[in-house]
């Protein structure tokens, strides 16, 4: 299971928008909170399309 809370700071403090897939989990990796577990699960579920805000990722996962 992902650790939400660092996932959603990631998206909500660390991103900047518009974001492509690519772009959120190539960036994931050097986010200090989240383990490797956490980008291989949103490299695994986040659909691969562009992205306005943290809102827009959290839809897209069912957050």
């Amino acid at each position: 299971m992902p650790n939400i809370i660092a996932i959603k700071r990631y998206l909500r403090e660390d991103l900047r928008y518009p974001a492509g897939r690519q772009d959120v989990v190539g960036s994931c990796a050097y986010a200090g909170d989240l383990s490797g577990e956490d980008c291989e699960w949103l490299k695994e579920n986040l659909p691969d399309k562009l992205y306005y805000s943290a809102e827009d990722v959290l839809k897209a996962i069912s957050w």
